[in-house]
């Protein structure tokens, strides 16, 4: 239970795992990876921050995933080196408070290539693609970069610290754009799943599940 009125939030160890561009400590990013974001949030108010790797104070930003005040869902890559982000936002009140939701972000990865990021990115609510209101990316952006930032479950600093208030249950980081039918699986009708017996695990995704939060102790997977 994170509760906003407080400081309560999950800090994982930083290091590239979660930088999901070809950058490193000492590599400029120039090219994008693929990734999802899934979780399970119960909201008691907005906005609420589900899983991020963005602090903005110290200028550390990569990727966030929230709701936001008036209930929309938005999802931002951010290129820290050209100070660039694509992002898309979801029409106001797909997230009210007072109950559960699934939710999951997607991104192909394509990066400023063919056509621009945003693109290639998705998001999803209880197993159906929620339809987007916006969709931007600033020209310049290239790809993320690797900023050493932790990454967040429940907490955001977009110019001052914001915590979710609420739950957070079952996120999962994946290194592979998940498609409609896995988010479906995972889902599983309102009911958390095993996702090392879902279909996006073990056709080919083994090592793809990059890390899988349960929210209780000791239940880190892998």
């Amino acid at each position: 239970n994170l509760d906003r009125s407080g400081t309560e939030f999950v800090s994982v160890a930083a290091d590239d795992t979660f930088t999901f561009s070809n950058s490193t400590a000492v590599i400029v990013g120039t090219q994008d990876k693929p990734f999802s974001i899934s979780a399970w949030i119960y909201v008691d108010s907005l906005p609420f921050p589900v899983v991020t790797k963005y602090d903005q104070t110290n200028t550390l930003r990569e990727w966030q995933f929230m709701a936001a005040a008036d209930g929309s869902i938005s999802f931002e890559v951010y290129d820290e080196n050209t100070n660039k982000s694509a992002s898309i936002t979801s029409a106001t009140s797909a997230v009210t408070t007072g109950q559960w939701y699934h939710l999951v972000a997607t991104y192909d990865g394509r990066g400023n290539t063919t056509s621009p990021p945003h693109s290639g990115m998705k998001f999803y609510k209880d197993g159906v693609e929620v339809s987007q209101s916006a969709a931007t990316t600033a020209a310049g952006y290239v790809a993320m970069q690797f900023t050493g930032q932790l990454p967040w479950i429940g907490k955001i600093d977009n110019g001052s610290a914001l915590y979710a208030d609420g739950q957070v249950d079952e996120v999962s980081v994946w290194s592979k754009e998940l498609a409609s039918y896995d988010v479906k699986e995972i889902y599983n009708e309102a009911v958390p799943n095993n996702l090392k017996k879902t279909t996006a695990y073990k056709v080919d995704a083994t090592n793809k599940l990059m890390s899988w939060w349960r929210m209780e102790w000791d239940q880190v997977i892998p």
